[in-house]
């Protein structure tokens, strides 16, 4: 019995991941040794403890932090302390009178998780264009990128966590970055733990309602798209990164439970320069099916960080779409 309250005490409990300073870890996503996916730390650097109830080790994996592996049986106080972490900072620029277009380039990723299952990852180089004078995007450009899939030759329409989501991917399209430059964003706007400031939007919807359409049932929609800068004022030459983390429930009518699909996008500016029209080429056009890219961006340590984890897991399964 004694036993049994001190695992419910310890599993009821959220664990924290920080640096040696103190600094909490937003947005670490959490592997087990099965490959699956067990969730990613809040805005806290915190996550359920539960979910480590089976586990015997687990991956973390972030874009600034060296690569970790941690056995659970070791895990002390309820809190993970990493040891390396990499600040993200783009390289001074000197402003150019004779310029139109503030442009910055930098990388992206998008994948989706069915059921802690990774169906699909693409990452690549994309330019964000603002017009320098009024602070509008003008338009996001891909320049190159990479698609794997998950092949599943098992799938049945009748067994959602079988599907691969691979249509549900999506470049990110950065729409309210010119309303924060501005200073007209209505979004929700919070301080971070070392000043960095974020521009949350937030939504949720079929909160513990169902949704039955074309023999399927939805609940639990939500979504997060966050802008994140260095400091205030947001500007070009702050901008940080960008995340969106969409979350639904979903099952065929015939099944018992639901499945659960979190589809992530994201993007890191990594430099910044100014351009006129001439200068800006059109990139190329996005298909999931094929991959287009001309260097090896990937080969960039922190590019590298999550696609290395996957392929690592999934080996074989994880197919470059040629």
């Amino acid at each position: 019995m004694v036993f049994i309250i001190l695992t419910w005490m310890i599993y009821a409990q959220n664990i924290q991941i920080t640096t040696p300073q103190n600094q909490t870890i937003e947005g670490v996503v959490i592997i087990n040794n099965e490959g699956k996916m067990l969730g990613i730390t809040d805005h806290n650097g915190e996550f359920p403890a539960s979910v480590l109830e089976n586990s015997s080790y687990i991956i973390l994996n972030h874009r600034n932090l060296e690569q970790d592996s941690v056995w659970v049986k070791n895990i002390q106080n309820q809190k993970i302390v990493v040891q390396k972490i990499r600040e993200q900072n783009l390289p001074e620029v000197i402003i150019n009178p004779n310029k139109d277009y503030i442009t910055l380039n930098g990388y992206f990723n998008s994948y989706v998780i069915n059921t802690g299952e990774f169906n699909i990852f693409i990452d690549g180089v994309m330019e964000v264009v603002l017009d320098k004078k009024t602070n509008k995007l003008k338009k996001t450009i891909v320049k190159e990128y990479r698609s794997f899939i998950l092949e599943n030759a098992k799938a049945d329409r009748k067994v959602v966590s079988s599907f691969v989501f691979d249509n549900f991917s999506e470049i990110p399209k950065l729409k309210d970055v010119d309303n924060i430059l501005l200073g007209k964003s209505e979004d929700n706007r919070k301080t971070s733990f070392n000043n960095e400031i974020d521009y949350i939007k937030k939504d949720n919807a079929l909160t513990n309602k169902d949704l039955k359409i074309f023999g399927y049932v939805l609940r639990n929609l939500s979504y997060e798209e966050r802008y994140s800068f260095t400091k205030s004022p947001a500007t070009a030459k702050n901008w940080l990164q960008y995340k969106k983390n969409s979350q639904l429930e979903l099952k065929h009518k015939s099944e018992d439970g639901f499945a659960k699909l979190t589809f992530f996008t994201n993007f890191y500016p990594q430099d910044i320069s100014f351009k006129n029209k001439n200068e800006i080429d059109e990139g190329v056009k996005f298909n999931k099916n094929k991959s287009q890219y001309k260097t090896q961006y990937w080969l960039n340590e922190e590019n590298a960080s999550i696609y290395n984890t996957l392929s690592n897991l999934f080996k074989d399964n994880f197919k470059l779409q040629q």
